[in-house]
């Protein structure tokens, strides 16, 4: 298992690799994780710091779904509040006061704190409730592959199925895939 512990810390820091999150479920139990391995006796999942194993024969279905990072808070309302334009309240009226271009008169101090107090709990309730619809949408996870099998596993989706495991994708057959590629273009006509 140490050659599996560090095989998935590194497949946690390798480029191109691209890690699915396997459900799988058997007769009796259901299992979820990183997708590590498939073979003929087994499939390797990776979850809370360790590893499980599920023998392939008691198989019944395996979902395969995209990981996506945390969603992280954003900020949708303030970061277009903008700062106050020391130029903007450079003109007078003929009383005196201070106003801008258009004629409205600069706010007093308290109007300014009533603003800003206001402007704040509104802005951050907005925030809050922004930030949960888009949260939610971007927890949505749909499976990117299904594979059911209604008696026993089906052994000839075992290579079609290992091609998302982080294992295949660090380790290819280069041979299988190039003897594939003849195969194909074999049956192409000029």
């Amino acid at each position: 298992m140490n050659t599996l512990f560090s095989f998935a810390q590194s497949s946690k820091i390798s480029d191109g690799i691209k890690q699915y999150i396997a459900i799988i479920k058997t007769k009796d139990d259901k299992f979820k994780g990183l997708f590590v391995k498939i073979d003929s006796h087994k499939v390797i999942l990776y979850s809370k710091d360790k590893y499980q194993e599920v023998t392939t024969s008691d198989v019944k279905s395996i979902k395969l779904r995209v990981t996506k990072a945390s969603y992280e808070l954003q900020s949708y309302i303030f970061k277009y509040v903008k700062k106050e334009d020391p130029k903007e309240y450079q003109y007078t009226n003929q009383r005196g006061e201070s106003v801008d271009k258009w004629g409205r008169e600069k706010p007093t101090t308290n109007e300014e704190i009533a603003g800003a107090v206001a402007g704040a709990i509104v802005g951050t309730a907005l925030e809050g409730v922004a930030n949960v619809v888009v949260g939610s949408l971007h927890n949505i996870n749909p499976s990117i592959a299904n594979y059911k099998f209604r008696k026993e596993f089906d052994f000839a989706q075992l290579e079609t199925i290992s091609y998302y495991s982080v294992y295949y994708q660090q380790n290819p057959n280069t041979l299988a895939e190039l003897k594939k590629l003849k195969e194909l273009s074999a049956n192409f006509k000029p």
